[in-house]
């Protein structure tokens, strides 16, 4: 079940989304942004697209500033990794 999200978490999600793109910039793509239900506070999880691999990449925090924020810092790992697997695979046989 998806919960509604008022105007205010909706505009914040669109300019997060703007700033993970501009973050990747030409070495992938932001496909989704969600607030997911969390026992904890606020999880954001951003889908992206690095060539033809899909990752995930989550944060948790206190509020959805502070979750964003763990989002940014854990965006650069599946990005690399992506990106090298797409390497590799453009030199497989």
């Amino acid at each position: 079940m998806v919960t509604p999200i008022d105007e205010a978490t909706s505009q914040f999600l669109e300019a997060a989304a703007e700033d993970l793109q501009r973050q990747l910039n030409i070495v992938g793509v932001v496909e989704r942004i969600e607030t997911r239900p969390w026992v904890g506070g606020t999880n954001i999880v951003a889908t992206i697209r690095v060539g033809g691999r899909m990752a995930e990449v989550q944060g948790f925090g206190d509020s959805i500033l502070t979750a964003y924020a763990d989002v940014r810092q854990n965006l650069a790992e599946p990005a690399l990794i992506a990106s090298i697997r797409n390497l590799y695979d453009s030199f497989a046989p």
